[in-house]
């Protein structure tokens, strides 16, 4: 039988500790713009879904995981070009 700890690899790790940078951020920003708190915290629901179900060793976790943050970026790029 396969050992639960030894099967997280470094992508698991990787989203893991990315989740746990995005919420700190979330938090942080959430502090300085008080009209966007409950936007804040639906956002880190998202991360918080992703690391429970890595934990549980769900495929969806390394999809949310990675889909998220490939989203983000790419929601980014997108308005650094049309507001240049």
């Amino acid at each position: 039988m396969r050992n639960q700890a030894l099967a997280f690899g470094v992508p698991e790790r990787l989203i893991v500790a990315d989740s746990f940078v995005f919420i700190f951020t979330l938090a942080l920003s959430a502090y300085f713009e008080a009209d966007i708190r409950w936007l804040r915290f639906f956002q880190s629901w998202m991360y918080i879904a992703a690391m429970a179900l890595l934990l549980r060793h769900n495929r969806w976790g390394h999809f949310i995981g990675i889909s998220a943050a490939v989203f983000l970026e790419l929601c980014q790029s997108f308005c650094d070009y049309i507001f240049r």
